[in-house]
C-alpha cells in the first residue's frame, strides 16, 4: 500500500527505502510483490545492491523457492554483485526448508 501509494504521488524512492520495502515483502512473505519491486527499481533504473538480492534469496527461501533463490544468486554474479555471508546463509537457509 505505501509503495502504490508512492508511485501515485510520483515520489521516486531511494535505493535504501527501495531495499527496505523488499525486505518487509520477505518478512511478509509476499514474493510477488518483493519481485514488483525489483521491477520497479530497473525501470527507473535504480542499481540493485547486495542488500536487496540478499533479501530477494530470503523472500524466496522463506516461501521454499529454492530454484528462484537461486536463480536470484545467479543474477547477482551475472551484474558482478559479490555474495557475503548473509548471501551464503540465505542460500543455506532455503535449501533446509
Amino acid at each position: 500500500a505505501l509503495f502504490e501509494e508512492m508511485m501515485t504521488r510520483k515520489i521516486s524512492p531511494s535505493r535504501v527505502c527501495y531495499a527496505a520495502l523488499i525486505n518487509a515483502c520477505s518478512k511478509a512473505g509476499d514474493v510477488a510483490k518483493a519481485f514488483e519491486i525489483l521491477g520497479w527499481m530497473r525501470k527507473h533504473r535504480v542499481q540493485v545492491d547486495l542488500v536487496v538480492y540478499n533479501s530477494l534469496i530470503t523472500a524466496c527461501g522463506r516461501r521454499k523457492l529454492l530454484g528462484r533463490a537461486c536463480s536470484v544468486f545467479e543474477e547477482m554474479q551475472r551484474v558482478d554483485v559479490k555474495p557475503d555471508y548473509v548471501t551464503f546463509n540465505s542460500l543455506i537457509a532455503a535449501s533446509a526448508r
